[in-house]
C-alpha cells in the first residue's frame, strides 16, 4: 500500500474530481486533504504536511505562486504539480522558481493527467519545451516583469482590484484596514507605474495573479 500522503486543491469542482479519481484508481497515495480555496489549502498543508500536492495556480483567495512562496518554508522538498487553464511561460517560470516539481494545463485529457501526476508523485521534473527552454537558459528577462518581486499581501491586494473589488471590500475580506489597503495598493502602483485599473488587470494577468478566462478543454 502506499502511504504518501496527497492534497488535493481545485476551484472547479469538475476538475477536482477527475484528479481525485485518477489518485485513487492509480493507488498513488492516501487523500489527506481536498481543498477549493487558497487560504484552506495553505492552512491544510501547513496542517497534514503532504509528500505531493496537486496546486490548482488560480485558487480564490490567494493565488498558486503566493501559496508555493509559503510552501517552501513549511516543506522540505514536497513533490508539487501545478495546473490551470492556460500555462502561460511567464506563470510556468515563476511556478517553477518557486518549487512546482512539474506542469500542466486544463488543454490536457485525462491520460496526460494521469501520466504526469503519476511521474511528479516519484520526483520526476516536468515542464512545457517553451518553460523549459528558459528555464535551461536561465534567460528570464526577455519576459518583462518575469521576476517582479512583490510580497504576498500585494499579490492579494492586486488579485482583489483586478476582480473589481473596492477598497473597502478588500479590507473585509482579507481582516486589515482601508489604509494598509490604500498603502499597498499605492506602493505596486508607483513602482511599477500602473495609472489605470486596466494597467492593473494586465499586471495581475502577465505576472500570473489572475488568469484570463479560456474555456476548459478536457
Amino acid at each position: 500500500m502506499n502511504n504518501k500522503t496527497i492534497l488535493v486543491s481545485s476551484r472547479d469542482a469538475f476538475t477536482g474530481s477527475l484528479l481525485v479519481d485518477i489518485v485513487e484508481k492509480e493507488h498513488i497515495g492516501k487523500i489527506c486533504s481536498y481543498c477549493s480555496d487558497g487560504p484552506t489549502t495553505l492552512q491544510n498543508i501547513e496542517r497534514f504536511r503532504p509528500h505531493f500536492i496537486l496546486l490548482d495556480l488560480f485558487l480564490p483567495g490567494m493565488n498558486g505562486i503566493s501559496i508555493l512562496k509559503e510552501i517552501k518554508e513549511l516543506l522540505t522538498n514536497p513533490q508539487i504539480l501545478c495546473y490551470c487553464r492556460k500555462m502561460n511561460k511567464m506563470l510556468g517560470v515563476k511556478a517553477a522558481k518557486y518549487g512546482a516539481t512539474a506542469l500542466i494545463d486544463y488543454t490536457s485529457n485525462r491520460e496526460e493527467f494521469r501520466s504526469r501526476i503519476e511521474r511528479t508523485s516519484r520526483g520526476i521534473k516536468s515542464y512545457p519545451c517553451d518553460i523549459q527552454e528558459l528555464l535551461d537558459e536561465n534567460d528570464y528577462e526577455i519576459y518583462p516583469q518575469k521576476y517582479t518581486e512583490i510580497t504576498t499581501r500585494q499579490t492579494q491586494i492586486i488579485e482583489q482590484l483586478s476582480l473589481g473589488k473596492s477598497n473597502m471590500e478588500i479590507a473585509s475580506t482579507l481582516g486589515i484596514t482601508v489604509k494598509t489597503v490604500e498603502w499597498h495598493k499605492n506602493i505596486v502602483r508607483e513602482k511599477f507605474g500602473l495609472a489605470s485599473m486596466a494597467e492593473i488587470v494586465h499586471f495581475a494577468i502577465r505576472n500570473g495573479i489572475i488568469e484570463r478566462e479560456e474555456g476548459i478543454c478536457m
